[in-house]
C-alpha cells in the first residue's frame, strides 16, 4: 500500500507539472509554476511563487529569471568543492545500483575554472578534411533551409560556447570535470548523471562504441553508398544520455526521501514526456535565435533519449534500458522517436538515390550526400510551421536520402547555395503522410528563397507524377513531385530537362519494391558530430541537467 501510494503521488506530481505548462503555453503571459514542491520526507510543501513578467520583458527574460542562477557571480569555495569531491564514490556507488552497470575502477574527478576549460579546449583542433566536410555540410543546410544564407558554423560556435558551460565526464582521460561557477546544490545532480557515464565507459567503453559509426560519409560518387550508411550515432548518444537522466532523477528522488525509481512508476513515458516538452533548453542570446535545427538537435539526446529510456525500463525493466540496449543499439531518430519500432525491429526500406554520373558528372561534383532522418524532418517542417504540423508529418517518414552537387568551376570555399544543387528523395508510410510532406515542402520553397514563381508542368503521358509543384526562383528551377509507392521527388537549382532526366532514373531505381536498408546518414547527426562541436555540444547539453535537474529537485 505504501509503495502504491508513493507511485500515485509521483504520477499526480508528473501531471500537475504536465498541466501547469501546457497552461503556460497557451498564455503569452509569465509561467505559472505553482507547482507543489516534495520536502525531504516526501511531503507537499509551499508553491512556489513564479516571478511576474514585467512590460518589456521577454518570455525568455522571465525563464532565466526562473533559473535563479547567474553563472557570471556562482563560485565554488576550496571547502564547499573538498566536500562535493568527497561525494564522488558515494554518488559512484548508487550509480551503479541503480543502472545495474558494475564499478570496474574507481573514477577520477577535479574541480576547474573558467580559464582551465578555455585551455583544455583550445588546444583541440579540426583538420583541413573536417573542415571541407563541414563546409559542404553547412552548404546543405542552408540549401534545404535549415540555416539562413549568411549563416556560419564558426560564429555561431563561438557564440555559444561562453555561454553554456556546466560539467562534463571526458571518455578520452576517464576524468569528471566539475565546474567552480556551478552552484553547490547543483554539483550532486550533475555528478550523478556524469558518473553514470563513467559506469557506460568502464562497461562498455563509449570511446569504441561510438567509434563504430562512420563518422565521415563518401560523397566522392554520384550516388548515395548504402555500404556506409550505417549513422548510429545520435540514436547512440540518446541512449547513453537518456540512461544517465534516468540514473540523475532517481538520485534526486532518493535525496528527497522517496523511495522509489523510474523503473517502478507505471507508464513513467507517457506521464513525463508532456512535462519533459516543456523544460526550458538553455536560453541565451545565441540559443534563442539559432535554428530551429540547431536547438532540436543539441537537445534531442537528453529529451528523447530519457523517454525512449523510460519506455525499455517499462516494457523490460533495468537489464533492456540499460545494458541490452548496448548490446543491440537503436539505428536511427526514428526508433528513438518510437520506441516499438525499436522493441519490433522495424526495418525501413529506405529510397536509393541510383548511379547519376551519366546525368550530372559532366557539370558537377558531389560534395555530400545522406538523408534526413526523422529528426531532421521534424525539424526542417517546425521552421516553417508550427510543432504540431511538424510532429504529425514527420511521424509518417520512412526513409530517406539526399545529393548535394557543386559546378566545377566553383572552388567549394567560394561556392553559395546558387552553385549547388539537390536532389532529395523521401519515402512515407501511407499516400497522406506523402501528400502532406510534398504540399508542405512546396508551400516552403517562397520562404526559402527570395523569388519563387510558380510554373505549370509541361508532363503528359503515363509517367507524369500523381501530383507536382515547380517554381522559378533567384537559384535555378524546383521541382517537387509525389509518385506512386509514396515517394517524394525534390530536385532544386537544375536545369529543367535536368531535373526531368535526374526524376526519372530516381523513379526508375525505386519502381520494383525496395529493398529493407537502414537509413542513409542523417544530416544532424553527421553535422554535430562534427570535431568543431564535440566540446560545445558536451557543455551545452550538460546545461540540459541542471534545467530538469531542477525540475525534479522541487
Amino acid at each position: 500500500m505504501r509503495v502504491l501510494l508513493r507511485t500515485l503521488t509521483l504520477i499526480s506530481l508528473f501531471l500537475i507539472c504536465a498541466t501547469a505548462i501546457r497552461a503556460q503555453q497557451s498564455s503569452d503571459a509569465a509561467p505559472n509554476l505553482a507547482i507543489e514542491a516534495i520536502g525531504a520526507k516526501g511531503k507537499a510543501q509551499a508553491p512556489i511563487a513564479p516571478p511576474q513578467r514585467t512590460e518589456g520583458q521577454s518570455v525568455a527574460d522571465v525563464a532565466r529569471q526562473l533559473r535563479g542562477e547567474d553563472l557570471a557571480k556562482v563560485r565554488v569555495s576550496p571547502e564547499e568543492a573538498k566536500e562535493i569531491l568527497k561525494s564522488v564514490q558515494p554518488v559512484l556507488r548508487f550509480a551503479s545500483i541503480d543502472s545495474g552497470l558494475a564499478i570496474h575502477t574507481m573514477v577520477k574527478s577535479r574541480m576547474i575554472s573558467r580559464d582551465d576549460l578555455r585551455t583544455m579546449m583550445q588546444v583541440r583542433k579540426i583538420d583541413d578534411d573536417d573542415a571541407r566536410r563541414l563546409q559542404a555540410e553547412e552548404l546543405t543546410l542552408k540549401k534545404f533551409g535549415y540555416v539562413p544564407r549568411a549563416f556560419s558554423t564558426g560564429k555561431f560556435v563561438e557564440g555559444m560556447f561562453e555561454e553554456v558551460l556546466a560539467g562534463f565526464y571526458d571518455p578520452r582521460t576517464k576524468v569528471i570535470s566539475l565546474l567552480d561557477w556551478v552552484a553547490p546544490e547543483s554539483q550532486l545532480s550533475v555528478l550523478a548523471h556524469e558518473l553514470t557515464h563513467a559506469l557506460q565507459d568502464q562497461n562498455f567503453n563509449l570511446l569504441n562504441w561510438q567509434a563504430s559509426v562512420p563518422s565521415r560519409h563518401s560523397a566522392r560518387e554520384f550516388q548515395v553508398n548504402e555500404a556506409e550508411a550505417l549513422q548510429e550515432a545520435e540514436a547512440r548518444r540518446a541512449v547513453t544520455e537518456g540512461q544517465a537522466m534516468v540514473v540523475l532523477i532517481d538520485y534526486q528522488w532518493m535525496q528527497h526521501g522517496i523511495d522509489s525509481r523510474l523503473e517502478l512508476v507505471p507508464g513513467a513515458s507517457s506521464s513525463l514526456s508532456s512535462y519533459l516538452a516543456m523544460v526550458p533548453a538553455p536560453d541565451t542570446p545565441v540559443i534563442h535565435a539559432a535554428p530551429v535545427f540547431l536547438r532540436d538537435g543539441m537537445g534531442f539526446a537528453y529529451r528523447e533519449g530519457l523517454v525512449f529510456e523510460l519506455e525499455l525500463l517499462g516494457k523490460g525493466g533495468r537489464q533492456l534500458a540499460f545494458s541490452r540496449v548496448f548490446a543491440r543499439p537503436p539505428i536511427n531518430t526514428h526508433e528513438i522517436l518510437h520506441p516499438d519500432a525499436y522493441l519490433q525491429r522495424e526495418k525501413i526500406q529506405a529510397p536509393q538515390i541510383p548511379d547519376l554520373n551519366a546525368a550530372l558528372s559532366e557539370k558537377y561534383e558531389v560534395i555530400d550526400a545522406g538523408g534526413l532522418g526523422e529528426l531532421d524532418v521534424r525539424s526542417l517542417i517546425k521552421q516553417f510551421d508550427n510543432s504540431r504540423v511538424a510532429e504529425s508529418i514527420s511521424q509518417g517518414w520512412h526513409g530517406s536520402s539526399y545529393l548535394v552537387v557543386k559546378r566545377k568551376e566553383v572552388p567549394t570555399e567560394k561556392a553559395t547555395t546558387a552553385d549547388v544543387g539537390l536532389v532529395y528523395v523521401s519515402a512515407w508510410s501511407s499516400k497522406v503522410a506523402a501528400q502532406r510532406f510534398a504540399r508542405f515542402y512546396a508551400d516552403s520553397v517562397s520562404k526559402r528563397y527570395a523569388q519563387a514563381v510558380p510554373t505549370p508542368s509541361a508532363c503528359q503521358g503515363n509517367d507524369c507524377p500523381l501530383e507536382s509543384f515547380q517554381f522559378n526562383t533567384e537559384e535555378g528551377f524546383v521541382s517537387i513531385e509525389r509518385r506512386p509507392n509514396n515517394l517524394v521527388l525534390v530536385t532544386e537549382s537544375f536545369e529543367p530537362n535536368l531535373a526531368v532526366a535526374v526524376n526519372a532514373a530516381i523513379v526508375k531505381a525505386n519502381t520494383n519494391s525496395r529493398q529493407a536498408a537502414k537509413s542513409s546518414p542523417e544530416l544532424s547527426a553527421r553535422y554535430l558530430n562534427s570535431p568543431v562541436f564535440a566540446d560545445l555540444r558536451a557543455l551545452w547539453e550538460e546545461r540540459m541537467v541542471l534545467e530538469v535537474a531542477r525540475a525534479f529537485g522541487k
